[in-house]
């Protein structure tokens, strides 16, 4: 055969294949594996506004559960629990784990302990607590 004439094979072959039940199948999987991705992409993209609030809303509950999981231990009666709560926070602000509103409520209650513990008639475990986030403040800049 001529040089024409091999090329015309191969489409044949294809379309013989294709005109079988496993090439059916294949040719119909595929289609439908592209239209199913291309489908995912297009609302992905149209809804990523709607995703980034639900990504935000989420991480701003998680914050709010750390924080509100971590600050009774500031008030608790032991001191191991209080340093606990003490350093946590510090942890939580340090590494910005939180959401910037989140971190200015840290920032606010680790301010009022440390005022708390710095007044005439502050009690032991005041002091103890307001000496540990200054001394973990300090540390930090020196850092």
């Amino acid at each position: 055969m001529g040089a024409d004439g091999d090329k015309a094979v191969p489409t044949k072959g294809l379309l013989d294949f294709l005109d079988t039940k496993f090439g059916f199948w294949l040719a119909t999987t595929v289609l439908i594996a592209v239209w199913t991705s291309g489908y995912t992409a297009l609302d992905r993209y149209l809804h990523k506004e709607d995703a980034e609030k639900l990504r935000t809303a989420e991480a701003a509950r998680r914050d709010m559960d750390a924080v509100l999981k971590v600050v009774p231990l500031l008030f608790a009666p032991e001191s191991g629990q209080q340093d606990l709560g003490v350093k946590l926070l510090l942890s939580l602000r340090d590494k910005k784990a939180i959401e910037e509103d989140s971190l200015a409520l840290v920032k606010a209650v680790l301010d009022e302990r440390v005022t708390a513990g710095s007044g005439s008639g502050a009690s032991e475990s005041e002091r103890r607590q307001a000496a540990t986030i200054l001394k973990a403040e300090d540390s930090a800049r020196v850092a």
